[in-house]
């Protein structure tokens, strides 16, 4: 049978509907004195009332702990609760302004919320309260780039522009033309000097 609905034929209303019960109670069905189904709301911690719509004025929830719009959820006993915060908000209580919520911290950056506001754990090539400022490779490490190569910046990156003779991120490789072959689209790659190579295309 549906959700609604119960007998053997799923002929008769099922008092234990999707919305009978609140605040996530279990709902059992009870047969009474004169055979008929009646709902039974079994109340989690902090609730009660018939359907469970009442908050118990003992539970650490009863006065609302938390603030600035955060939902108070129950734990394992009575004094035990947690804030599910907006966003913007954080802390035990919600009563701390999340100033990472915003996602200040750019180019891959992480934000973590300190006393002053947020500090950001930038990437490598960036740097700035924000990750936002290049770093600048080519600068930071004249020397970077090996065996003659020539360093160039580019945004949150560099590149090494290597002789003839040298390849590889730093040129620190021997250059071998064909190895691995730059020939696309089942091109065959042939070596015609030292340096040199030639793509032959399939027909």
């Amino acid at each position: 049978c549906g959700d609604n609905f119960m007998g053997e034929y799923c002929e008769e209303d099922n008092p234990c509907r999707n919305d009978f019960c609140m605040n996530d109670a279990k709902c059992e069905v009870r047969i009474n004195d004169n055979g008929e189904a009646k709902a039974e709301c079994i109340c989690p911690i902090g609730f009660k009332g018939i359907i469970c719509d009442i908050i118990d004025e003992r539970s650490a929830c009863y006065r609302n702990p938390c603030h600035n719009g955060g939902k108070c959820v129950m734990g394992q006993s009575l004094n035990q609760f947690t804030c599910r915060c907006l966003i913007g908000y954080r802390g035990v209580t919600c009563d701390q302004e999340d100033h990472c919520a915003s996602m200040p911290c750019r180019n891959g950056g992480t934000c973590t919320p300190s006393v002053s506001g947020f500090e950001c754990a930038c990437l490598a090539g960036y740097r700035g309260v924000t990750c936002m400022e290049d770093v600048d490779e080519c600068v930071e490490d004249p020397r970077i780039c090996k065996n003659g190569g020539t360093c160039r910046n580019k945004y949150g990156s560099y590149e090494c522009v290597c002789t003839q003779e040298f390849t590889g991120r730093y040129c620190t490789d021997n250059y071998i033309p064909c190895r691995p072959s730059p020939c696309q689209n089942g091109g065959t790659c042939s070596k015609t000097g030292p340096y040199s190579y030639e793509c032959n295309c399939p027909s």
